[in-house]
């Protein structure tokens, strides 16, 4: 009799087993999918702040074309550093759970920006304008380059990485000089 019921334990223990098995599985896998789209709609939340910028770096242009003085200019500096730190930031958290390199490439484009924003911010007035008359054409350059990818893919994310590369090689050459 004791050989009989253990005969049925053994059954019914990998039973429980393989239960315990796929439940676990299929938490595993709710978890993934319900993080991947937490993180697809993180990215695809900040598009306003991607056409912030671009506004502001098209205003930036425009008080440079129009001989403005340069305390406005510093005010939207601060406003294409700020978005530009945003986007920055939430592109290196992305990449940092999906490992993925367009989102890496992102976050390099929104960091250069940032330096540059920030560096120019800190120029002495006379400094801030030459460079700004220097880069104005890349600026323009990227301005549209983002303009343009905001406008077809709508979401970053979507974005060809060769896309992407167009404007980090722009971007690289904020810094230089």
């Amino acid at each position: 009799m004791k050989n009989n019921s253990r005969k049925q334990i053994i059954p019914t223990l990998l039973l429980i087993i393989a239960i315990l098995i796929g439940i676990i599985i299929y938490q595993n896998y709710r978890f993934i999918e319900e993080k991947n789209s937490i993180l697809k709609h993180i990215a695809s939340s900040f598009s306003s702040n991607l056409l912030q910028l671009c506004g502001n770096i098209d205003v930036l242009l425009y008080l440079l074309e129009h001989n403005a003085t340069v305390d406005p200019m510093r005010y939207v500096l601060e406003n294409i550093e700020c978005n530009s730190h945003v986007l920055s930031q939430i592109y290196s958290i992305l990449h940092h759970y999906t490992k993925e390199q367009k989102y890496w490439k992102w976050h390099l484009v929104f960091e250069e920006i940032n330096s540059f924003a920030m560096d120019l911010t800190t120029d002495e007035s006379k400094t801030l304008l030459k460079r700004l008359q220097e880069k104005a054409a890349l600026l323009e350059e990227i301005s549209t380059l983002l303009q343009k990818i905001a406008h077809n893919y709508r979401d970053l994310e979507l974005t060809p990485i060769e896309e992407i590369d167009k404007v980090l090689s722009k971007v690289d050459k904020l810094l230089t000089t």
